[in-house]
């Protein structure tokens, strides 16, 4: 499901982390010892990978554009694992009349990733 999906191996890659919930959020950062807060910092929730592709008002923001009104409340619920089977297996499951969903989704995915590692990495902590 994820290696089926049509975008490059640096997306696949990332989303199998994502799938198996191994990003290095705040949440897993404090789990390693690495960080001494979980809380996203955007709006103050546990920053796990369902939070910060899902959950956050920054995430939720693009998602509601997208996703079916009728079905925003289950995609916005669902357990990780099988949020990313529904949304990369069937776009008639969540999408907007979109023909290409599994690799907006994706492509949705790492691109809110990827501005949350360049907001961590340009935060006054490493300045």
């Amino acid at each position: 499901m994820v290696m089926a999906c049509s975008v490059p191996p640096t997306n696949k890659g990332f989303l199998w982390l994502a799938y198996k919930g191994k990003l290095l959020t705040n949440d897993e950062r404090v789990s390693w010892h690495m960080a001494s807060d979980s809380r996203c910092e955007f709006c103050g929730e546990v920053e796990t990978v369902s939070h910060v592709l899902c959950g956050c008002l920054e995430a939720l923001a693009i998602w509601v554009r997208l996703v079916k009104r009728d079905e925003l409340d289950e995609f916005l619920r669902m357990e990780l694992q099988q949020w990313f089977v529904l949304n990369l297996s069937d776009a008639s499951n969540f999408s907007n009349e979109v023909t290409d969903w599994d690799t907006r989704f994706a492509i949705i995915c790492w691109c809110l990733w990827g501005r949350r590692i360049r907001d961590f990495f340009t935060s006054s902590l490493w300045k």
